[in-house]
C-alpha cells in the first residue's frame, strides 16, 4: 500500500468513526430523558448506599473487598461512584454515561478490526452493525448494565495492545516495546475487563481465533503453535480465578439455580434454543423483552429446529474455512463467548437476555460482512451497488428500530408494561411492576399485580415477600403475615423477608416476635445499617428504651450520615430522659438532612426542654417554614414564645 493509500484509508478511518460516534448518539438519544429503572438500578445505584457516596476512601475499599450483586466487579462500582461524585442522582448523566461508553465500544472495535485486516469499510459496517443493533439497546439503556459495556471496553482494549504485542514485541522487540512491557498491556486490560463483569473470560480462545485469522499466526512458517498456547496461560489463570471468585459470589448470594430446580438436561435443551433465538432475534429484532421467563420444559419441535439451525451453519462454516476463515473465527466467536451466560450455570430466572449478545454477536457480525463481501467481490458492478444500497437500507432501519427501542426505556412502567405486552406468564416483571406502583403509591395497582405473580409461581419467594409489603402499607398485616412467612419458608437464608415480617409482627402488636425476626434478619446481613435502624425502632415501639440504644448507635456507625438513624437515636435517648445526648444526636440528623420538618421539632423540643427558648423557636420556626401544615411545630412555637414572653429562660 502506497503512502497516498495509507493516508486515505486513515482519513476514511476517522471520517467513519466520526459519523458512528454522531449517528450512535442520535438513535440512543431517547434515553437522554429516561429515568432510573426499578431492576437493579436500586441495588447499584439508586439505593446503594455506598455509591451514593461518590467516590470515597470507604468506598474504594468496599469495591474491591465486598462481594455485593452477586459478583466480585470493583470497576463497575467506582464507575458509578464516580457519576455520582460529579453528577449526583440525576439519571440523565448516569444514561450520558451509559451512551458515551457504547460509543467508544463502537470507535475502538472499528479500529481494532482495521488494524487486524486493513479492510475500512467492511470493519466500519461490523462497527454500525454492533453501534446501531436494538439487540444492545438494554446494555445502553439499562444503567445497571454499564458493567456489560465496560467489560468489552476493557475487553477490546486488551486485543487491540495483543494485535501490537503480536506485530511487535512477540515476533521482534527491536520494533516496539519489549515483549514483557507489551504484555503487560495485555494483562491490565484484561484484567479490568474482569473486574468490570467477567463476561470477556473466554478472551484466551478468542486470541486464539485470531492467531488464525486475520492474525494469521497459525500459518506455516510463523509462530510455533506451542508457543501460541503457552503464551495464553497467564491469561487462562486469570479467567479461571475470575470464573472461581463469580461461582462464589453467586452461590454466595443464592442466585444461582440449584440442579433439582432446573436439572442439567433442561439447561442443555435451553441452552441449544437459545443461541438459536439470539440468530432470529438478529434478523427480527422485534418484541424485545427486558425478561424472557424460563419456560422450565422448552417445546420439542422449538429444540429440533434449534439444533437444525445450528448444525447448518457449523457445516456451513467448516466447509468454507479455508476459503472464507472469517466464517468460522466468526462462528466460533459467537459460540465461545456465549458461553459463560448460555445458562448451564443457570442464573436468576430468564432463558435468555438481550444484553448477553453484547460481545458474541461482534462474531456473527464478522460473519455476515466479510462473507457476503466476498461473494459481491465475483460479481458484477451492478450488483456490488444493489448490496451497498441494501446494506444502507439495513442499517437505516436497524437505526430506527433500536430509535423506538430505547423508547420503550422511558421509565419502569413504560418498560415492564412492554415487556408484558410481548412476553407471556412473567411473573418477575408482574412483581416488578408492583413494586413500581407500589413506589408511586399506587398500592391498589401494585397489590393487582402481586397478586398476580404469585398466581402464576407459587413458589416466586420475591413476589410474596413484596406483596406482603404492599399489604403492610395497605394496613393489612393479617394477610401480609402469610405472605411474609411464604417469602421466609420458601428463601430461610434471605435476610429480606424476616425484615419485612418482622414489621408486620410488629403492626400486629406481636412484639416479642417481631424482634426475633429482626434479629434473624441481622444475623443473616449484620453489615445493614437499615436492619439495625429497624430493629432499633421496634424496641422504641415496644418501649425497651434502653435495649435500643446499641441497635441505633450501631446503625449510625455503619452509615454516619444516615440522618434517620439519629433521629431514632435522639428519641431513644429523649425517650430515656437523657436530653443531652438527644439534643446532640438531633443536632446530627438537622445537619444531615435539613430538610425534614419532624427533626427540626424533635431538636426544638429538646432545646426547649433545656431553656434554650430562642434556639427551640428557631427549629420551630424552620419547622414550619418545611411544613406549613405541621400543628406540633405550630403548637410547641406558641408555648416556646408564651415560655419566653412569661419570663422563662431563654440561654443559648
Amino acid at each position: 500500500m502506497s503512502a497516498d493509500d495509507d493516508d486515505g484509508s486513515r482519513r476514511m478511518l476517522w471520517l467513519s468513526s466520526a459519523a458512528l460516534v454522531i449517528v450512535t448518539a442520535i438513535v440512543f438519544w431517547p434515553l437522554s430523558s429516561s429515568d432510573f429503572i426499578n431492576y437493579d438500578d436500586p441495588l447499584y445505584v439508586t439505593e446503594n448506599s455506598m455509591v451514593q457516596r461518590g467516590l470515597t476512601w470507604s468506598g474504594i475499599t468496599w469495591a474491591f473487598t465486598d462481594i455485593a450483586a452477586f459478583n466480585w466487579h470493583p470497576v463497575t462500582w467506582l464507575s458509578h461512584m464516580l457519576d455520582v461524585q460529579l453528577f449526583g442522582l440525576k439519571p440523565r448523566a448516569h444514561h450520558l454515561g451509559n451512551l458515551a461508553i457504547h460509543a467508544a465500544n463502537s470507535v475502538v472495535l472499528l479500529m481494532l478490526l482495521w488494524q487486524m485486516t486493513s479492510a475500512v469499510w467492511r470493519s466500519a459496517l461490523v462497527a454500525a452493525l454492533f453501534a446501531w443493533h436494538p439487540l444492545h439497546v438494554e446494555s445502553v439503556a439499562w444503567v445497571a448494565e454499564r458493567k456489560d459495556m465496560l467489560s468489552t471496553l476493557f475487553g477490546l482494549l486488551a486485543i487491540m495492545a495483543y494485535v501490537r504485542w503480536g506485530r511487535r514485541g512477540a515476533v521482534d522487540p527491536s520494533k516496539g516495546r519489549t515483549p514483557i512491557v507489551g504484555y503487560a498491556w495485555i494483562v491490565l486490560w484484561f484484567a479490568l475487563s474482569l473486574m468490570a463483569k467477567p463476561m470477556f473470560v473466554t478472551l484466551p480462545c478468542v486470541l486464539l481465533l485470531l492467531d488464525f485469522w486475520p492474525l494469521n499466526r497459525w500459518r506455516r512458517g510463523g509462530v510455533p503453535r506451542t508457543t501460541l498456547l503457552l503464551e495464553k496461560l497467564p491469561l487462562l489463570a486469570m479467567s479461571i480465578a475470575s470464573s472461581a471468585i463469580t461461582v462464589y459470589a453467586q452461590r454466595a448470594g443464592g442466585a444461582i439455580m440449584g440442579l433439582e430446580r432446573l436439572p442439567l438436561t433442561e439447561r442443555l435443551i435451553n441452552a441449544v434454543v437459545a443461541y438459536a433465538a439470539y440468530l432470529g432475534k438478529m434478523i427480527r429484532p422485534v418484541e424485545l423483552a427486558v425478561l424472557y421467563p424460563h419456560p422450565g420444559v422448552w417445546p420439542w419441535a422449538t429444540v429440533l429446529l434449534s439444533a437444525v439451525v445450528l448444525v447448518m451453519v457449523t457445516m456451513v462454516v467448516v466447509v468454507c474455512r479455508r476459503r472464507q476463515p472469517a466464517l468460522m473465527v466468526g462462528w466460533l466467536w459467537y459460540l465461545g463467548t456465549l458461553v459463560p451466560v448460555i445458562g448451564v450455570v443457570q442464573v436468576g430466572l430468564q432463558s435468555m437476555a438481550d444484553r448477553y449478545t453484547y460481545v458474541p454477536l461482534i462474531g456473527v457480525f464478522i460473519m455476515v460482512v466479510w462473507g457476503v463481501s466476498e461473494v459481491m467481490l465475483r460479481r458484477s458492478q451492478s450488483v456490488r451497488r444493489a448490496a451497498i444500497v441494501a446494506a444502507c437500507t439495513i442499517l437505516i432501519a436497524l437505526a430506527v428500530v433500536t430509535f423506538w427501542q430505547a423508547r420503550y426505556w422511558r421509565n419502569s412502567e413504560t418498560l415492564f408494561r412492554r415487556t408484558l405486552e410481548v412476553t407471556s406468564a412473567n411473573y418477575v416483571i408482574r412483581n416488578n411492576l408492583g413494586v413500581h406502583y407500589r413506589r408511586t403509591n399506587r398500592l391498589e395497582l401494585a397489590l393487582a399485580e402481586q397478586l398476580e405473580s404469585v398466581r402464576i409461581n407459587d413458589r416466586y419467594a420475591v413476589a410474596h415477600d413484596n406483596l406482603g409489603v404492599t399489604l403492610i402499607d395497605l394496613k393489612r398485616p393479617t394477610e401480609a403475615l402469610l405472605h411474609l412467612q411464604r417469602a421466609v419458608g420458601l428463601t430461610p437464608q434471605a435476610s429480606r423477608p424476616h425484615n419485612n415480617l418482622s414489621s408486620a409482627l410488629a403492626d400486629l402488636g406481636r412484639w416479642d416476635e417481631a424482634i426475633t425476626a429482626m434479629n434473624q434478619a441481622i444475623a443473616l446481613e449484620p453489615n445493614i445499617a437499615a436492619y439495625h435502624l429497624n430493629l432499633g425502632n421496634l424496641l422504641v415501639r415496644a418501649g425497651r428504651f434502653q435495649s435500643a440504644l446499641e441497635p441505633l448507635q450501631r446503625a449510625t456507625t455503619l452509615e454516619p450520615a444516615n440522618a434517620a438513624a439519629w433521629s431514632s437515636l435522639g428519641s431513644a435517648h429523649w425517650k430515656m430522659r437523657q436530653v443531652q445526648q438527644a439534643i446532640e444526636a438531633f443536632t446530627t440528623a438537622v445537619r444531615l438532612n435539613p430538610g425534614i420538618s419532624t427533626s427540626h421539632v424533635d431538636l426544638g423540643v429538646a432545646l426547649a426542654a433545656t431553656g434554650r427558648l430562642d434556639e427551640a423557636i428557631a427549629q420551630f420556626q424552620e419547622a414550619i417554614r418545611l411544613d406549613p401544615g405541621n400543628r406540633t411545630a405550630h403548637e410547641m412555637l406558641d408555648l416556646a414564645r408564651h415560655q419566653r414572653n412569661a419570663g422563662g429562660p431563654s440561654g443559648s
